[in-house]
């Protein structure tokens, strides 16, 4: 197993952007050394790490260093009973019922944005009007709130210290692969974006504690603000929790951006998930999550998508036990990072994986090497949100499908963070879509009078 420095990684990275993660393990193996940490895209040693319960017991020591930031603490960087408890205070919200249940309000929210992108036919940036149409469909489906000043005022302060964190300024990021203690030399800035963060991270924190005080204006009782607060959360705890549920929320708007950059990119494509859509579900909306046995370019799509735009570069777990790894025996307590992108791009388990072929899904579910494709991971640790996030990709594109083309005026760029998002606004335009007849079926009068209802 190799050893490869930060100095090695940093130059990988700055020469190649996002094929960096595939190119890491071509010119040093799927598995090598980086400091502590053991790197591998091995899909058997992802099973084990995975499915394995003594390597999801307890959370790595990189978990718990990111939980620390300010503003980021919540689910995903605990272990043991603080997981298990807090886990099941949220899950009512994340339940399959629930999430369907939501589609005809999601769908509805998508139209009232859809009226305003037709209104203005041109918008500064496509991700941030996904963004909205994401925050608007977690205030209601996951918080359980309905639309208020309070919860607009909640809606503004996530969305801030999510774009704050993400910013596309390599020495304000705190997710750079290889940096090391070579971050330490840029410190006024890490402590400049550890202060922002605490600073919106309080914003967050009195938003969420102006809606618990008013006692309104809670829609179900399924909703993370009820079920929190109920499990007797402190306000600082309750804060950081509302604060990373929709920090992983967030991901979903950055997959159906690059979703909808790809239709831009292929009409071809557009057309074919747009006829699908009307030939089999005529004029009935939303789709429901049982259609996709009926859509099968759809669902194809879907599922190339998040082989494409993985939400994380990667993941950590840490060893319970001894395990084989890269021709050598790790000892427990070991830190693996689980390169996903680089499994999901890697030329030995795909055909072309660079290309955005739907085609490949179709008529075989399962990718072709086993554990090579864990848009949502595995096992116990696997992600809690996958039912929403599918749910909300298929209501949002179905809707969007349906109405308009998007014509991207600037191509996205994607830096080479740990956590992808887009580097620049992406410029775009909406034109009416037609159907097979050339005749424009859904125009801006129409869209209107649908988000009116």
């Amino acid at each position: 197993m190799r050893h490869v420095t930060g100095r090695a990684i940093r130059g990988v990275v700055k020469s190649m952007g996002q094929r960096a993660w595939v190119e890491l393990t071509l010119r040093y193996g799927k598995t090598f050394r980086h400091g502590s940490l053991v790197v591998t895209c091995e899909p058997e040693a992802v099973r084990a790490l995975l499915l394995d319960k003594a390597h999801t017991e307890v959370r790595a020591p990189l978990h718990k260093m990111m939980g620390a930031i300010p503003g980021a603490g919540g689910i995903l960087f605990m272990d043991g009973e603080k997981w298990v408890t807090r886990t099941r205070a949220v899950m009512p919200a994340f339940h399959r019922d629930h999430v369907d249940a939501f589609a005809a309000h999601l769908h509805a929210i998508v139209l009232a944005h859809l009226a305003q992108w037709q209104a203005g036919a041109r918008t500064g940036d496509l991700y941030d009007a996904v963004q909205q149409i994401g925050v608007a469909s977690v205030l209601e489906m996951g918080y359980g709130l309905e639309p208020h000043p309070l919860t607009a005022d909640l809606g503004r302060a996530l969305v801030e210290y999510k774009e704050f964190s993400m910013a596309a300024d390599s020495r304000r990021r705190l997710d750079e692969f290889g940096t090391g203690l070579e971050k330490l030399l840029d410190l006024p800035w890490v402590l400049a974006t550890l202060w922002g963060m605490h600073a919106r991270a309080a914003q967050v924190r009195r938003a969420v504690r102006a809606l618990v005080a008013s006692g309104e204006p809670a829609a179900h009782r399924t909703g993370w603000l009820t079920q929190l607060t109920r499990a007797g959360l402190s306000d600082a705890d309750l804060a950081r929790e509302i604060n990373h549920l929709y920090g992983a929320f967030n991901a979903v708007d950055y997959v159906v951006t690059a979703a909808l950059c790809e239709l831009a990119r292929d009409r071809r494509l557009a057309e074919a998930l747009r006829g699908e859509l009307l030939s089999v579900l005529g004029d009935r909306e939303p789709p429901a999550r049982d259609d996709l046995q009926r859509l099968p370019w759809t669902n194809a799509f879907m599922l190339e998508i998040l082989r494409r735009y993985p939400v994380s570069m990667g993941i950590v777990r840490r060893t319970g036990e001894p395990i084989e790894l890269g021709g050598e025996r790790l000892s427990s307590g070991t830190q693996v990072l689980i390169l996903l992108h680089a499994l999901h791009h890697h030329p030995d388990f795909w055909d072309e994986p660079e290309a955005l072929k739907p085609e490949r899904w179709i008529g075989s579910p399962s990718p072709r090497v086993a554990f090579s494709y864990v848009p949502f991971l595995d096992g116990s640790r696997k992600c809690i949100g996958r039912s929403m996030a599918e749910m909300h990709l298929l209501v949002v594109l179905s809707a969007i499908v349906r109405r308009i083309d998007i014509r991207v005026v600037r191509e996205p760029i994607v830096p080479p963070f740990m956590i992808p998002r887009f580097g620049a606004p992406i410029p775009f335009a909406v034109e009416p879509s037609f159907d097979a007849r050339g005749l424009e079926r859904h125009p801006s009068a129409t869209l209107h009078q649908a988000a009116e209802r």
